[in-house]
């Protein structure tokens, strides 16, 4: 019997071989031959076929790659020559998975030699790997009494020292002591990376304090190398006029900013458990990403001149009184309705496809809704200002319109907020009425929001 299965995995690792030929260039084709490699060194293969190959490989490209720096026994180095400290970053996320605590047995005996290279390796990676080389190192400490003794004899713990300084990052700092005192740590049962974002924290609390219900959600992001210069760059970049930009490129690692933000719904007295208000504290460095995304949404929307003159969110300066009589009805969108992908759609066709920014918005998750615009964020606002640019087109213009300094205006929009405006009531029917039926599919109206006044 483990003979035959000696054969089957032999056979297994001579198809991912061979497959590996057939590749196409890029790494998505690596996701599933990585993926694909995991599993069969998870079956029955020996410590010097699933550990010291890869290893190799990413001690050869998990920084300053070349393509011809690769290592001949190792059927990963003759995938496609390119992205090589990507792949070398996703290859190393397999191998820390297949070195968690229920195989240490098989594999302790390499974990050693993987520690201390690990420490040198350090000098050279970007914060986001050094996380996962403290586990490792701490991986190795609990695998050995004699491990931490001798990372001692190689200066190892100097060498951390020095690398560790400069790390930023929250949860390095949290492992780093533990890890440079020579301390095991929590047992870890997935050596993988984290997320980028994680969530979806809930609670019950009700108007007597009871039942009810109390939505919470907390996105969390982390910082991959030198963002301050280029994300503003990064986020409003075209896929086809940078073509790098896929798996693996800058704005693929922008995602993994340091910061933290947490969103509270407060329930309103007297009022319904559905009907809350928001509060969001964030932090301080998102808070400044989104900032500058914001400033370069506003300057591109208003040098392609995609919003009309007469939005108030953007233009100061054109309201002027006429004491006429006028019907205003205020229409709000539902929480949570924004038809994202209608979002990206038109931004988009405007050569404005922004990786992070989509990224961020696709992998957001909150108790409420999985799916909508961040609230309380500097971007916000001219995300909505987008969504609803093409209202014009919707509301045809009727001669009990207001005109407003030689400007005929209908309606006025702001966030979620649409006002609607007419000299007879007739008008103002209409104008709900195309309102509804054009943005009926993109977004829900909330009727008990909505407010029509003489």
């Amino acid at each position: 019997m483990q003979e035959r299965l000696s054969k089957l995995v032999f056979a297994m690792h001579l198809l991912r071989a061979l497959q590996a030929k057939c590749l196409q260039p890029g790494l998505g084709g690596f996701h599933r031959h990585n993926e694909g490699d995991g599993q069969i060194d998870r079956i029955s293969r020996s410590k010097d076929d699933a550990i010291k190959p890869p290893f190799s490989y990413i001690a050869a490209n998990v920084y300053d790659g070349r393509a011809d720096a690769c290592s001949p026994p190792s059927a990963i180095s003759w995938i496609d020559l390119t992205f090589s400290p990507r792949k070398a970053e996703l290859l190393l996320d397999m191998s820390l998975d297949i070195t968690v605590e229920s195989y240490i047995a098989k594999f302790a005996p390499a974990l050693q030699w993987i520690g201390f290279v690990s420490c040198y390796w350090a000098i050279s990676l970007r914060h986001s790997l050094l996380l996962a080389f403290l586990r490792l190192i701490q991986l190795a400490i609990r695998s050995s009494t004699s491990f931490s003794r001798n990372l001692e004899l190689i200066s190892g713990r100097s060498v951390l020292k020095i690398v560790l300084a400069e790390a930023w990052d929250s949860d390095v700092n949290r492992l780093a002591p533990g890890v440079i005192r020579g301390q095991a740590g929590e047992v870890t049962h997935c050596m993988a990376f984290e997320e980028w974002m994680v969530g979806e924290k809930a609670g019950r609390i009700g108007k007597d304090g009871h039942g009810g219900r109390f939505h919470r959600a907390e996105e969390r992001l982390k910082e991959s190398g030198t963002i301050r210069g280029r994300c503003g760059q990064e986020c409003l970049r075209d896929d086809h006029a940078h073509p790098g930009h896929g798996p693996g490129g800058t704005a693929q690692r922008v995602y993994r900013v340091a910061g933290r933000s947490r969103r509270v719904a407060i329930l309103k007295k007297g009022k319904d458990t559905d009907s809350y208000k928001v509060v969001r504290m964030e932090s301080c460095i998102l808070r400044k990403l989104f900032l500058i995304i914001e400033k370069g949404l506003t300057e591109w929307v208003m040098r392609r001149n995609i919003v009309p003159d007469s939005r108030n969110g953007l233009r100061t300066g054109f309201a002027r009184g006429e004491y006429t009589a006028a019907y205003p009805s205020y229409v709000q969108s539902q929480t949570g309705s924004t038809n994202i992908a209608t979002l990206w759609g038109k931004m988009y066709r405007q050569c404005a496809a922004g990786h992070w920014l989509e990224m961020f918005y696709a992998r957001m998750q909150c108790i409420v809704r999985t799916d909508d615009l961040l609230m309380g964020d500097s971007a916000s606002p001219i995300l909505w200002t987008i969504c609803l640019a093409d209202l014009d087109a919707a509301i045809t213009l009727r001669a009990d319109d207001i005109r407003l300094a030689g400007r005929t205006i209908s309606h006025l929009e702001q966030a979620v907020y649409v006002g609607l405006i007419s000299k007879k009531t007739a008008g103002l029917q209409s104008n709900t009425d195309q309102l509804f039926g054009r943005y009926k599919h993109n977004s829900t109206m909330s009727v008990k929001k909505t407010r029509c006044m003489p």
